[in-house]
């Protein structure tokens, strides 16, 4: 494989299976381990050039798959391989691509950026996280977050995918338009200016390291992304998940 790659055989456990996130944050930490593997820097100890700590955050989260290994059907004791590719995304930035499939089913090898972008595997469950590092400007404050990577960040050997795939353009057109969904005459609007109130929680919504999550995500599947904005290390993406 390449060197931005990073393939692993996981067994389904309790925490990983049913109607919970659990799962979902499994991957963020694979991402986590693949960033730390590619790029030869230590994610969870990561260090700007002045010493301050640095973290990965997680800016945007998509999941998508075909039935086999949806998050709803995974069970206690499954055998599933998986495969993450890192990928470059600018100077603080990373872009990782994981691949879910039954054991033994799909060539871990023959692994490529276009399954993601219309070319997916049949019974695959298809991942895509897009990271930025993120430092405090001031000890103990959450306000005014700079981009920060680690010193020994190394990203100019990463292959790169084409821009129309990259994620922060994405967000842009979801911001002016306050939608993910792009223009389809056979969806039907049901409510418009719907507004949920969510309350923090400080159990529930901080980590160990003080910083927010933020997460608005879309269950997995052909539809256009959504996205989760959480700093760093989100931890529990889609809570309804659909098969396509």
């Amino acid at each position: 494989m390449n060197h931005n790659t990073v393939i692993r055989q996981a067994t389904v456990t309790p925490s990983m299976s049913g109607f919970n996130a659990q799962l979902y944050a499994r991957i963020g930490d694979w991402t986590w381990d693949a960033v730390s593997s590619a790029c030869s820097t230590d994610v969870l100890t990561a260090r700007t050039v002045s010493g301050d700590p640095t973290y990965l955050a997680f800016y945007y989260f998509h999941a998508q798959c075909t039935g086999a290994v949806h998050p709803h059907r995974l069970s206690f004791g499954d055998r599933i391989d998986v495969v993450s590719g890192v990928f470059a995304a600018g100077g603080d930035s990373t872009l990782t691509l994981h691949r879910l499939s039954p054991a033994g089913t799909v060539d871990p090898t023959a692994f490529h950026w276009r399954e993601f972008y219309g070319e997916p595997r049949p019974d695959c469950l298809y991942v895509e996280n897009f990271n930025r590092w993120v430092a405090r400007s001031a000890a103990g404050r959450n306000q005014g977050l700079e981009r920060s990577s680690p010193h020994d960040f190394a990203h100019e050997h990463l292959p790169t995918v084409p821009r129309q795939y990259y994620a922060p353009r994405l967000c842009v057109a979801a911001r002016s338009s306050g939608t993910f969904r792009r223009h389809d005459p056979d969806h039907l609007t049901i409510a418009r200016g719907y507004t949920v109130r969510r309350p923090v929680d400080l159990a529930r919504d901080f980590n160990p390291v003080g910083l927010m999550y933020f997460a608005c995500p879309r269950a997995p599947g052909r539809a256009p992304p959504s996205t989760g904005l959480r700093t760093p290390r989100a931890r529990s993406p889609p809570r309804r998940c659909r098969r396509r």
